[in-house]
């Protein structure tokens, strides 16, 4: 981005933004977030796919608002910038957090997972998407089953029953499978 600025001072604000402030930022929002989680009964919702992340997330948190406060990611941002924004945003009245993690790169979802550990985490597909840096559909499937395997016994995975990926990351999970879909749950 700071290659794109116009002017010096609209470059320099920026890199101090990405290179001073957004690491601060990620660092309190992670300690911020392990707080909540310590002291309030807040559930994180962890949501990516190949397609149809944004809807599903907006689907889940207008429904969840019903029962209890509920923020979620907003759209068309970066998760990560979206991610540490979206938990610093968070009060602790929150019963639910809803995080988009859209991964291009390999080790992004690591990252995230770094960032907030998820109680439920969906996995709408995987297709062949930003194969650019991932390489094939089997490395974006092997970077957003990360999402999955980080969850526990207790955790839940909310998983596509009409995906190929999705149906042999089941194999590896520790957690409660619940699925969507033809047959599904």
């Amino acid at each position: 981005y700071a290659k794109k600025a116009k002017n010096p001072l609209e470059k320099v604000k920026i890199i101090i933004s990405q290179w001073v402030l957004h690491p601060i930022k990620r660092r309190l929002a992670r300690v911020y977030l392990k707080f909540l989680q310590k002291v309030t009964d807040i559930k994180v919702i962890a949501i990516t796919g190949s397609a149809g992340k944004t809807t599903t997330k907006e689907m889940i948190a207008s429904i969840l608002s019903l029962v209890g406060k509920t923020v979620w990611t907003p759209k068309s941002v970066d998760s990560v910038y979206n991610i540490p924004n979206t938990i610093l945003k968070t009060p602790p009245s929150t019963k639910y957090l809803i995080l988009e993690m859209s991964v291009e790169f390999p080790g992004e979802m690591g990252y995230y997972l770094w960032l907030a550990k998820p109680d439920i985490a969906v996995i709408t597909n995987i297709s062949e998407t930003h194969t650019q840096h991932l390489k094939s559909v089997q490395g974006v499937a092997n970077e957003k089953e990360k999402l999955i395997l980080a969850l526990s016994k207790n955790d839940t995975a909310v998983l596509n029953s009409e995906n190929d990926y999705t149906k042999k990351i089941v194999k590896k999970i520790k957690a409660k499978v619940v699925w969507f879909g033809k047959n599904g749950d």
